[in-house]
C-alpha cells in the first residue's frame, strides 16, 4: 500500500493546500478529504499528524486482505504511512518548495 501527498504552505508556514490519496487498501484509490479539510489553514504539529493518521485509518472502511497483508494491517499502515508522508511533505514545503 502507499500514500501520495501534495502540500504547500503560505508565507507564515500554515498549510494552504494539501491532498492525500491512499492506494493498495481498497479496490480503487481512496482520497481522504477529511484530512485535507482538517489540515488546511493550520500550523501543523505532531498532534495534527496523529489526527491525520487516525482519519486515514477511519477512511479505510473495506480494506483488502490477501497474501501480502490482512485487513487490519492495511488499515493500521494507512495511518502510519499517512503520518510519515504528511510530515515529509510539510518539511519539504517549509523549505520553499511544494511537496
Amino acid at each position: 500500500m502507499g500514500v501520495a501527498t501534495v502540500m504547500s504552505t503560505d508565507n507564515a508556514g500554515s498549510c494552504d493546500r494539501v491532498k492525500v490519496v491512499l492506494s493498495g487498501v481498497s479496490s480503487t484509490p481512496v482520497r481522504v478529504e477529511k484530512i485535507e479539510e482538517e489540515l488546511r489553514g493550520k500550523d501543523l504539529d505532531d498532534r495534527s499528524f496523529e489526527r491525520a493518521g487516525q482519519l486515514a485509518r477511519e477512511a479505510v472502511t473495506d480494506p483488502l486482505s490477501d497474501i501480502h497483508a490482512d485487513r487490519e494491517y492495511r488499515r493500521e499502515m494507512a495511518g502510519t504511512f499517512t503520518k510519515r508522508a504528511l510530515k515529509a511533505a510539510y518539511a519539504r514545503s517549509r523549505k520553499g518548495g511544494a511537496a
